[in-house]
């Protein structure tokens, strides 16, 4: 939508230029004397409005609104024990959660403490960790290795592309 409204306005700019070029002196005083006018009349038109919503305000007594908005707000919320406890039991939940996220978060800069230190001291990974590892290479106790000792060096087998004899 905004590009719509700028290309609006860049036309309206433009066809207002164009006709600015081909009026004349006389047609533009005409045309600037009307437009002051319709900007007094609307100045004029908006201070009237003004002052009658001023006095609607004023007569029916809208100026004591927002005291009596919250003075409602608070009866209610005072008679209904079921929000407070509500309220209550959010604001305990939200403690509790802030609580073990805390918490959480030490023992995990903790925990990231000492992995820091473990790597200082050239801490190495258990076996374990490690063995899960696939390793290629060209042992012979390797399943690769006793592939290749027992297969002819070259036992490629193409399937694909057929060599017609």
């Amino acid at each position: 939508m905004g590009k719509k409204m700028l290309l609006g306005l860049g036309a309206v700019a433009g066809a207002c230029f164009m006709v600015s070029k081909k009026l004349t002196e006389e047609q533009r005083e005409k045309i600037a004397m009307k437009v002051d006018e319709i900007i007094l009349d609307g100045h004029d038109k908006a201070l009237k409005y003004d002052c009658y919503a001023r006095e609607f305000i004023k007569e029916n007594d809208f100026g004591g609104l927002k005291d009596r908005i919250i003075e409602k707000t608070k009866k209610y919320a005072s008679d209904n024990k079921s929000v407070d406890d509500a309220l209550e039991s959010l604001k305990r939940a939200t403690k509790d959660l802030k609580d073990h996220l805390e918490e959480t978060g030490k023992n995990l800069k903790d925990l990231a403490d000492v992995e820091t230190e473990d790597a200082e001291v050239g801490y190495d990974e258990p076996e374990d960790d490690w063995n899960d590892d696939i390793v290629i290479n060209g042992n012979t106790d390797s399943a690769f290795g006793e592939a290749k000792k027992a297969g002819d060096e070259n036992a490629t087998i193409t399937f694909y592309p057929h060599k017609k004899d």
